[in-house]
């Protein structure tokens, strides 16, 4: 997500950093085992609460009811939608999953 598209949903910096650490949870998790969740399509399915998932990517540096404030603000802007599926497992899904930048090849001196 660049810079203009977060002042557009007026989206402040922790809501921004989680939402950037989900996008690269996500795409890690195609490649690499998670123990607590995994991807399908543009979700992550996650066991037990998705606040707590988060604090451990965060590496605890936001507390339990920062986390929710965020997740209910992603809710908000539309850049996610969570999902009971049932007892203990949910569905997170990003909305606004952007495709990552790939470098431009350089043209070959004719």
């Amino acid at each position: 997500m660049n810079k203009q598209t977060a002042v557009k949903l007026g989206m402040n910096k922790p809501a921004k950093y989680v939402y950037q650490l989900l996008q690269k949870h996500h795409e890690h998790v195609q490649t690499h085992e998670c123990p607590c969740c995994y991807t399908k399509g543009n979700s992550l399915v996650i066991e037990h609460s998705i606040a707590s998932h988060i604090a451990v990517l965060t590496l605890s540096e936001y507390t339990y009811d920062d986390i929710v404030s965020i997740l209910d603000d992603l809710q908000d802007m539309r850049l996610i939608d969570c999902i009971c599926l049932r007892d203990d497992m949910y569905e997170l899904q990003l909305l606004q999953l952007e495709k990552p930048v790939r470098a431009k090849k350089k043209e070959k001196a004719a």
